[in-house]
């Protein structure tokens, strides 16, 4: 296949078959295009579901008090996020013709539920930051008195 320039119909495949069918190279052209949008839907999707699960997953991880996860899960979700709305990232999405907070306005709406889980996880890791050094403090005072009673 060899370039040639585009003609005014953007839709019209740039390359100019040498094989039989002109309708093979045309149909490959146009897959590959399909693909281009497939590839960038499905990174979409998959963004946003990180983003509809986070919820949850802070949760079970509060639960278990797995703070250090949460707190990685809170950045990825920040991240995530930045790249569907900030106007640098957005070219991927914008090339598919696709604004993102005004076609998905549940992005924003989810996003502020989980922003509010960055002030919960820094509490939750804290207190028990000072729980586990109280408890230790204490033990080691009891040993001290324990030693110095004998």
């Amino acid at each position: 296949m060899r370039r040639t320039k585009h003609s005014q119909d953007s839709n019209a495949c740039p390359f100019q078959c040498r094989s039989r069918s002109v309708n093979n190279c045309s149909r490959n052209y146009y897959l590959t295009l399909e693909d281009s949008e497939l590839k960038t839907l499905q990174s979409l999707a998959a963004h946003l579901k990180l983003l509809l699960d986070c919820p949850e997953h802070f949760w079970k991880l509060l639960e278990r008090r797995q703070y250090l996860d949460a707190a990685w899960l809170f950045l990825v979700a920040q991240v995530v996020y930045h790249s569907l709305v900030d106007e640098e990232d957005e070219e991927e999405w914008s090339d598919q013709n696709i604004d993102v907070l005004e076609q998905f306005p549940l992005v924003q709406r989810q996003w502020d539920a989980i922003s509010g889980f960055r002030a919960q996880i820094s509490h939750k890791a804290t207190q028990s930051l000072r729980e586990e050094l109280t408890f230790q403090v204490c033990k080691a005072c009891k040993i001290w008195f324990t030693l110095n009673l004998s």
